[in-house]
């Protein structure tokens, strides 16, 4: 009957969908909208299911993709061989800076952190480049007091700002990468607003085209990291986040993300 099969449902059984019952009217239709709730109930479980196995496939998506032992390879090689050359301060800093730069990627794999522990981590994976190429390119961030605390999931910037530096070191001419992180009133609340740019070729246009499509650009393992951050992008803001790619007229590449104001 109805009683018994609300405390199976109670239980968590959603399976235990009553069986209709002579009686009257009314109570026939009460019938009818219960059965309906419970399998509306079932679609709701199933979704919410199915969107955590999605959270924890990114999740896994983001960890390899952070663990990259030839980089960290080439860390520890080029901090030897700055002993061995007797530069004893800079293999000081380096190891000092690889130590902080691995210490941020394995304790914020998802969980949110500050907007300036991921500036902070972006800073020091640019020192790390800079120390190893020096003279290669400038790099400016600037982040408002007002949004120092506002959360974001893990290396949201740092895809971005990697990009850049990987696209600076294949280039001539040294350019300059750009960091800024600001406040924004909405009607629908405060915004934080993350501008990533750089004053290299930009990007390419089939790459720009798609990235403005909302397609994926990951290919042959090309831009992994981007296609696995947007992924994580909509799955954490959905259509509450808005993020933008363009050419700057001047020349390189623009990322324009405006995401809720949550404090961490």
């Amino acid at each position: 009957g109805l009683m018994t099969a609300m405390e199976r449902i109670q239980s968590g059984n959603l399976d235990a969908l009553p069986q209709a019952e002579y009686g009257s009217q009314e109570f026939s239709a009460i019938y009818v909208t219960f059965q309906k709730m419970i399998a509306s109930l079932k679609e709701m479980k199933i979704q919410a299911y199915e969107k955590d196995l999605e959270n924890q496939r990114i999740h896994i998506n983001s960890l390899r993709l952070q663990i990259r032992p030839h980089f960290y390879l080439n860390c520890l090689n080029f901090i030897y061989s700055m002993i061995d050359f007797g530069q004893y301060d800079h293999a000081r800093r380096m190891s000092s800076i690889t130590a902080d730069y691995l210490t941020y990627i394995f304790r914020n794999t998802s969980d949110l952190v500050p907007v300036l522990a991921e500036t902070e981590h972006c800073g020091n994976y640019l020192k790390i480049l800079l120390l190893r190429y020096p003279e290669s390119f400038d790099y400016y961030v600037e982040v408002h007091r007002e949004v120092e605390n506002a959360a974001i999931f893990p290396f949201l910037i740092q895809v971005f700002v990697e990009n850049a530096a990987k696209h600076a070191l294949t280039l001539e001419e040294k350019i300059l990468i750009s960091v800024t992180v600001f406040p924004e009133d909405r009607e629908e609340g405060k915004y934080v607003n993350l501008y990533i740019s750089d004053t290299g070729k930009g990007f390419p246009e089939e790459i720009l085209s798609r990235l403005q499509d909302g397609k994926s650009i990951s290919d042959g393992g090309d831009h992994v990291g981007i296609t696995n951050c947007l992924k994580r992008f909509r799955y954490y803001y959905g259509k509450k986040g808005e993020i933008y790619f363009d050419n700057s007229p001047l020349g390189g590449a623009i990322v324009d993300i405006h995401i809720p104001c949550e404090e961490r």
